[in-house]
């Protein structure tokens, strides 16, 4: 699963960039997409994430970011237990590393 990949990458990166700088704002939307598609897929697959990533203003934005097209086709995507566990911690942290980044811009 390529996802496992590209959110492990991007957790990574966000945690070791330097304090006081933050990514561009294109590298931050791709990284906020990808996200999003994580945190939705982990949903819609019966999976539990913390309750941080679980706020209401969080999840109405992904679903206006998304769109109802785009939440169908991921739900529609077959995952199997093994991986929903394994993107479960992986989308925790990178949702953690996200966070603390974006708000280093405020």
């Amino acid at each position: 699963m390529p996802v496992k990949a590209w959110l492990r990458s991007f957790g990574d990166m966000l945690s070791a960039f330097p304090d006081g700088q933050t990514p561009s704002p294109a590298l931050l939307n791709d990284i906020q997409l990808v996200l999003d598609e994580a945190i939705f897929t982990v949903i819609a697959h019966g999976g539990q994430l913390p309750s941080f990533i679980l706020e209401v203003d969080r999840l109405d934005a992904i679903h206006k970011r998304l769109g109802q097209v785009r939440m169908s086709e991921l739900a529609s995507q077959s995952l199997s237990h093994q991986d929903l566990q394994t993107l479960i911690p992986l989308t925790a942290r990178l949702c953690s590393a996200f966070d603390a980044i974006t708000q280093r811009e405020t």
